[in-house]
């Protein structure tokens, strides 16, 4: 990808520019203004730009399809992370209603049980019945 990159940035054309060489005291410097001063020697040289080939014009189309496909990936991948963390916080949700369905089944459970230990003799066939039915129907729903 940074060579992709790279190729278009060089392939785009660039605007013709004047440079100056100007030599002063024997050191020799480049400049896009004209070399001020006596006794300094200008050179005129300039830099053409050749125009766009077709190569270069395909190298952008190229590009411009390119960024369109990585653009279309990348909106692609944000729906399916969204879709997935959707799933997610759904699994969750599901996951701490059977928690508390658990918790609440135990605790009727646990308080059928206190319920018969303290019942009156003529009561607690009755209320042991209900402790044996409230442990399974905890241990359907919610295991051992």
């Amino acid at each position: 990808m940074p060579f992709l990159l790279l190729f278009a940035l060089f392939s785009l054309p660039l605007p013709a520019l004047a440079i100056y060489k100007c030599e002063s005291g024997g050191k020799i410097s480049y400049s896009d203004l004209p070399c001020n001063g006596t006794g300094t020697k200008q050179r005129f040289e300039r830099i053409i730009t050749p125009p766009p080939s077709s190569d270069t014009h395909l190298a952008q189309e190229n590009l411009i399809r390119e960024k369109r496909i990585l653009q279309a990936m990348e909106t692609q991948r944000r729906k399916e992370e969204a879709s997935a963390e959707k799933e997610r916080q759904r699994i969750y949700k599901e996951q701490e209603r059977k928690r508390k369905r658990c918790a609440t089944l135990e605790q009727r459970a646990r308080w059928a049980k206190e319920d018969a230990a303290r019942a009156s003799v003529k009561r607690m066939a009755r209320e042991q019945r209900k402790a044996q039915r409230a442990a399974e129907k905890l241990q359907l729903e919610c295991g051992p």
